[in-house]
């Protein structure tokens, strides 16, 4: 399960707040339209309204991880730290004009920001129903561009080619040990899934005698992050696979979800480590793009499961690698469905068949010669 990269912030305390007002909109969910009733409280002269009653009422749901508001709503999900403007989301990435604060259990957001964030974070359109709309929110700030699903194209240049021939393959099954992760109605749970399509994938990738495979674990054990990281590095690897399952609020959302190291964190490490690594002086954010879309395509056409599309994220998994890599959420485990189906030993290996397929195809020299 994905709860990584969280920023922490210090909460701070809120002034007393009371009711200020009864807010009543209208919103289309999935064709159909919900009237939505909150209740607003004032916040040292700022109207706010609690973000996970919103959430609930439009079927979706809202808790804090890690410092991090998480926003689980039609298939999509959205993180905002507390006490900060940036939304970090499955569709795009973008500021509010406020911060959300936290206050007890509860999460608030500007009301000035409501039409704006579910807009932005999940397409859904807000109307006010016998109330003046909130002004929408400030344009939002550029971003790292989000990758639909089937958005195959390669970055140009030399950063969408393969830096250097892929020999090494390391593939990192989430969790381990304690750290078991998410889990299905069942208690599978992910450490278990992770082991299974990694050893699957590994015996696949080997057949080919192409690649030397290796296994931050092999067994039900807990591998610190750090440590993984030294792995894939102690033994010279040439492209990183991190193994993870989806987990969301809402039952309903299922599907595979791709993330690549975020350029601002990438840049960070590189900076680090680059007077002990010369390899981190190089940019792997195009071929860690490369075959996030190539692994997008295939995992999709091999399992026939909705694909979420490829996006940056900021998380230790990945964090000063000096190879391309990338984070594989191979389903939702809280989807019954699905999490039925990831618990099957045949779909297991359609995940791993299918990104056998994209290393394959990431590693193999271009058409006309080697870039």
């Amino acid at each position: 399960m994905r709860f990584t990269g969280l920023v922490w912030f210090l909460v701070t305390a809120l002034s007393a707040a009371a009711a200020a007002a009864t807010l009543t909109y209208e919103a289309t969910v999935g064709g159909e339209t919900r009237e939505i009733t909150v209740s607003s409280l004032d916040v040292d002269g700022v109207q706010y309204f609690p973000l996970r009653v919103v959430a609930s009422k439009l079927g979706g749901g809202c808790q804090v991880v890690g410092g991090r508001a998480q926003v689980d709503l039609v298939s999509q999900t959205a993180w905002i730290g507390i006490n900060d403007t940036a939304v970090d989301g499955s569709v795009s990435r973008f500021a509010l004009s406020r911060p959300i604060v936290r206050q007890g259990d509860e999460v608030l957001m500007a009301v000035k920001d409501l039409f704006s964030f579910f807009r932005q974070a999940f397409h859904i359109q807000f109307t006010s129903k016998g109330t003046t709309p909130a002004a929408p929110a400030d344009p939002p700030k550029a971003a790292e561009p989000i990758l639909p699903a089937g958005d195959t194209e390669p970055a140009t240049g030399s950063a969408g080619g393969v830096v250097r021939p892929i020999s090494v393959v390391i593939i990192d099954p989430g969790h381990g040990g304690a750290n078991t992760g998410t889990e299905n109605d069942r208690g599978y749970k992910e450490k278990d899934l992770t082991l299974a399509i990694a050893k699957q994938l590994k015996k696949a990738l080997e057949q080919s005698q192409s690649f030397k495979v290796l296994l931050t674990r092999d067994s039900d054990i807990e591998v610190p992050l750090r440590d993984r990281v030294n792995f894939a590095t102690k033994n010279k690897g040439d492209l990183y696979l991190s193994l993870h399952a989806g987990a969301s609020l809402s039952t309903s959302v299922s599907g595979l979800a791709l993330f690549i190291p975020a350029r601002g964190e990438a840049a960070a490490a590189e900076g680090r480590a680059a007077a002990s690594s010369p390899q981190l002086q190089q940019d792997y954010s195009g071929p860690s793009l490369r075959i996030a879309t190539e692994a997008a395509a295939s995992l999709g056409a091999a399992t026939s499961a909705p694909v979420l599309g490829v996006r940056p994220l900021r998380t230790r998994v990945m964090r000063g690698l000096a190879m391309p890599s990338v984070l594989i959420e191979v389903g939702c485990l809280t989807n019954a469905d699905e999490g039925a189906q990831l618990q099957t030993e045949a779909y297991q290996a359609k995940i791993a068949a299918g990104l056998a397929e994209a290393v394959l195809r990431f590693a193999a020299p271009p058409a006309g010669g080697v870039s």
